[in-house]
């Protein structure tokens, strides 16, 4: 009773009404009756953080690292319930075992936070289900942690499944946040952006700014999963029989080496576990070309490596960051992977989509096509482009031709010797 009042109270408040410092006379006794339904479940006096921003790390690297130790999770997931852990203690101010042994306090808190923009953490639903989620994922993995705070996992279990109904409110109707929406950008803006991007880098084809841009976008926008994905190169790099779990195999043929062909393959991502098998699939043309020219220009084994560095990035998180540096830096406005997606998703006609496409497209994102419905935002204005993803609904042309094919494939077996000498 409680859970579907509390869902019934949120979902008919206004953009500006929930549990906001604004709150209007019309709904005042709305947000109120929602607002005592959050403090029945976490009434408790509230306990100043001893640390405020600042959690102590005493045993936060040794939880993490049971998260890492965790053998039915992806390391995609691994990284992001890490950094989401972290996230929940800095929020809260307490370490991990803290927060397990005073659950009530802990969520009183975590709603009561506030956030960078002055708002409260309680009016982000889908932030609270991520930290919770971390926390329920360690109480699930970590070895005897669950026995030792036997109330803790039905305590966060009960708040991540309001926190889950006010999100999955906001997805059925597939309503942008004003934050989202004061962020969001058009797909074919971010094309238009892009394909500007890629003639001034024309110049410094190896720059890993232009690699990263043409990934995200010349094939439906992945999650952070290329930050470590090996290329083979037969036959100066043959595929092993045990290949890097996700790869690219880049093949040469003709005169003089002059077509190239790229296949995809991942088989190390955030929701492999609900597959059957890897993702697999053919670059587009454009793509290929592009690369094969990056490739001429900076020799590498890896198909994105760190600007920095010149290695591939550690984690996803960490390559998600360079990739919301790349895109936040060329549309001028705060942009993720998640947003790409979103916008991606949003400029899609379904009407005009057969059932075959829409499984299709959902496969590139690597997810289910319902999911594609919902990442659909129906309160922004997207330009739909003619062309919405040259993966699935362009049709396949012949493989790339490039002129300087030789020297390409020249330059990617000098990259092979200066592995083998540790030089890069």
């Amino acid at each position: 009773m409680v859970n579907l009042h509390y869902r019934t109270c949120l979902s008919s408040l206004p953009e500006e009404c929930p549990l906001r410092k604004r709150v209007s006379a019309k709904d005042k006794g709305v947000c109120k009756s929602a607002r005592r339904q959050i403090q029945q479940m976490v009434r408790a006096p509230v306990v100043k953080p001893a640390h405020p921003g600042a959690p102590p790390a005493s045993d936060l690297a040794k939880y993490q690292a049971a998260l890492d130790a965790a053998p039915n999770l992806s390391a995609a997931s691994k990284d992001q319930y890490k950094q989401q852990l972290k996230r929940l203690t800095e929020t809260v101010g307490h370490e991990v075992e803290w927060i397990l042994a005073n659950a009530k306090p802990a969520m009183r808190l975590l709603l009561d936070a506030e956030r960078t923009d002055g708002k409260r953490m309680m009016d982000a639903p889908m932030t609270i289900k991520a930290m919770i989620d971390a926390l329920v994922a360690l109480l699930r993995h970590a070895p005897g942690l669950s026995e030792r705070y036997p109330g803790a996992r039905d305590a966060w279990d009960k708040l991540y499944s309001h926190a889950s109904a006010r999100a999955n409110d906001r997805y059925e109707n597939n309503e942008a946040t004003e934050r989202h929406r004061a962020d969001f950008v058009p797909w074919a803006e971010i094309l238009a952006k892009r394909d500007g991007l890629l003639t001034r880098m024309h110049a410094v084809p190896g720059h890993m700014d232009s690699v990263v841009a043409a990934l995200h976008t010349m094939i439906a926008p992945a999650r952070s999963d290329y930050g470590d994905v090996r290329v083979y190169h037969p036959p100066l790099d043959p595929v092993p029989s045990k290949p890097s779990p996700n790869h690219v195999v880049w093949t040469t043929t003709g005169s003089n080496n002059s077509i190239h062909t790229m296949h995809l393959v991942l088989d190390e991502f955030k929701t492999r576990l609900k597959k059957n098998s890897a993702h697999e699939a053919d670059l587009p043309p454009d793509l290929v070309a592009l690369l094969a020219r990056s490739f001429a220009a900076r020799p590498r084994r890896h198909l994105v490596v760190s600007p920095e560095s010149g290695k591939p990035y550690a984690s996803p998180g960490a390559y998600a960051k360079y990739v919301t540096r790349v895109f936040t830096a060329l549309l001028g406005k705060h942009t993720t992977i998640n947003s790409l997606r979103h916008s991606f998703s949003s400029q899609l006609d379904f009407n005009t989509l057969t059932p075959k496409q829409r499984r299709e497209i959902a496969d590139s994102l690597m997810h289910s096509p319902e999911m594609t419905h919902r990442y659909r935002y129906v309160n922004v204005s997207p330009s739909v482009p003619e062309v919405t993803c040259e993966l699935v609904c362009k049709k396949k042309t012949a493989p790339a031709k490039k002129a300087a094919g030789a020297k390409a494939a020249a330059a990617y077996l000098l990259a092979q010797r200066m592995a083998e000498q540790s030089l890069i």
